[in-house]
């Protein structure tokens, strides 16, 4: 479906919304086309924004949302094209499984949209950088073996680009993302991207794609294939190097001198198959993915005798890997520990008094005379306070010989509680008195 207006009006006046000196500033949660959430900003390229979103009409899923916001340098109606063919080539690219699917495009508030599938992970400049979002990563340059790997990874996209008659003109580390699932690498951004037969020569000082990574014919205004090619050779020099292109390029001679900011040897065959990527006239330059995928493949088996034991060079080269996924693992297990601290077990009074029969024989011997005193006297001043209270209780006889009997009846009863109890609480002082002491205990 056709989402773009004619280009011109009855009155010849040019109708696309880009003519205007202001375009709207998405904020966080604003929802547009009534489905999909903004969350937060992405980034920002040379024909727009980013954000991530989330259609709120699946699931949810998360998505990218572009919005089309045409550097200054280009003219507006050329930034509009380029949008239209990103769409179709997205449309179209969309199947191959390590280049986003394109969900969706809209006009709304005289805007312009795609919507795009989420990859999640990270592009290589934050792999490169040590800059991966919520992970602990280690700061240096790629091995030799991760740098072919990533060639192995891109180049069959690029040949597949190709043989659609596309050229991406954007290849460089952020346009790269290493996905969190299954670690394939996924090229992403085709603002810049066009199709070779609607391809002509820019005007002069216009740069479609980023002029650190792009080829000396691409800066001119007359990208090819093989541009593409020379992008991923200048990619592969700042993951070896830790190095801005611009420096690695000495303009005095003319000439690439990466070699120089190499902090590791790296074997001779890949050392011929970036200097063949990076050939300033394009004759002199790989022609296809193909032709460097083939020159790599059979460098293999030979390409790290002058640096060592192969093996050895691919443990290493897994070393960025693996730190990785600890990490990942290691936060999985921080996020999925959620149980709250194991509450402090109350000892109960059974193991006070087996904690007491562990005691020496004379710290219980004194702990259980102290206790039967005590219990002692609590129940001789229970017998005193009820005698009183039946004392009181019981009315006063008017005959004293009954008086006298009462007050006898009285206090007989006093004295045998007060004997019984004495009895009572000594008996257990006497039956640890005459206890047997353990053999392995001491009277100290």
């Amino acid at each position: 479906m056709d989402v773009y207006p004619s280009s011109s009006t009855s009155k010849g006046i040019s109708a696309y919304p880009f003519r205007r000196q202001h375009h709207a500033n998405l904020k966080p949660y604003q929802l547009l086309h009534n489905r999909y959430r903004i969350l937060y900003h992405l980034g920002e390229g040379g024909f727009g924004k980013t954000f991530l979103a989330v259609d709120e009409l699946q699931i949810p899923l998360q998505c990218v949302l572009k919005q089309l916001l045409p550097h200054r340098a280009i003219d507006r109606s050329t930034a509009l094209i380029l949008f239209n063919q990103e769409v179709q080539h997205l449309a179209r690219l969309g199947e191959h499984p390590l280049i986003p699917k394109l969900l969706d495009s809209f006009e709304e508030d005289g805007e312009f949209f795609i919507v795009q599938e989420w990859v999640d992970g990270w592009t290589l400049e934050q792999e490169v950088r040590g800059a991966i979002p919520f992970h602990e990563t280690f700061h240096e340059p790629f091995h030799e073996i991760e740098v072919r790997q990533v060639l192995q990874g891109l180049l069959p996209i690029l040949q597949y680009l190709h043989d659609c008659q596309i050229i991406h003109r954007d290849i460089k580390p952020d346009n790269i993302i290493r996905r969190s699932s299954d670690r394939q690498l996924v090229l992403v951004d085709f603002g810049a991207a066009k199709q070779v037969a609607n391809i002509r020569p820019m005007s002069q000082g216009t740069l479609i794609g980023s002029v650190a990574y792009a080829a000396p014919e691409q800066i001119r205004g007359q990208a090819m294939f093989a541009s593409d090619l020379y992008s991923l050779g200048v990619t592969c020099l700042y993951l070896l190097t830790q190095t801005n292109p611009f420096d690695l390029y000495d303009i005095g001679e003319n000439d690439w001198k990466w070699q120089a900011y190499l902090r590791q040897p790296i074997s001779p065959n890949l050392k011929d198959i970036l200097c063949k990527l990076l050939q300033p006239a394009i004759r002199q330059r790989y022609q296809s993915a193909t032709e460097v995928l083939t020159d790599l493949n059979a460098s293999m088996v030979d390409s790290v005798k002058s640096t060592g034991d192969r093996l050895s060079l691919e443990i290493n080269s897994f070393d960025r890997n693996r730190h990785i996924n600890h990490i990942n693992s290691r936060v999985s297990e921080q996020a999925t520990d959620l149980s709250p601290p194991p509450i402090p077990e109350v000892k109960l009074f059974a193991e006070d008094l087996a904690s007491i029969a562990s005691l020496p024989f004379m710290q219980r011997l004194i702990i259980v005379s102290i206790g039967s005193t005590l219990i002692s006297l609590a129940i001789a001043c229970i017998a005193f306070c009820l005698s009183i209270i039946l004392s009181v209780l019981v009315p006063l006889q008017s005959n004293g010989a009954n008086q006298s009997k009462s007050n006898f009846f009285w206090g007989a009863i006093g004295i045998m509680g007060l004997v019984g109890l004495g009895v009572l609480g000594n008996k257990p002082v006497s039956t640890l008195t005459k206890a047997p002491i353990p053999p392995n205990d001491k009277i100290d």
